[in-house]
């Protein structure tokens, strides 16, 4: 084999090897990205059920009830529901399942607590 001949199969194989490396690259950049969009989204979730009770609350001028304020949610224009536990002379709405990279972010950027395998939001007690 000629000294030119085998830089052009070095050069071939090394291109072959970039480009299988390439993909399983983008996988992993891909994979990062819809981690942080999850985690975005779980925030912005959360920020909205929190908005959502404020909003009911001062409507009321006190604090909902739990079903008032699920009827209030199905009842929107665009219905949705949240998951609510009473405890601990409080109201607290449930995100779930949660997994360790939420966890992680949520306790960075979201008030709030690691319950079992949930995120617990304390609803606030003022109108």
């Amino acid at each position: 084999m000629t000294r030119c001949n085998r830089g052009f199969a070095v050069a071939v194989v090394l291109l072959t090897l970039v480009s299988l490396a390439m993909p399983a690259g983008s996988l992993s950049l891909t994979l990062q990205r819809q981690h942080r969009l999850l985690n975005a989204l779980t925030a912005e979730y959360v920020h909205m059920i929190k908005a959502a009770w404020q909003l009911q609350s001062h409507r009321l001028q006190r604090v909902p009830s739990a079903t008032e304020f699920s009827s209030y949610l199905r009842h929107s224009e665009v219905p949705w529901s949240v998951e609510l536990s009473a405890g601990n002379g409080g109201i607290y709405a449930i995100i779930q399942p949660v997994t360790t990279l939420q966890r992680r972010y949520l306790a960075d950027h979201v008030e709030g607590q690691w319950f079992e395998d949930s995120w617990r939001i304390a609803l606030s007690a003022n109108p």
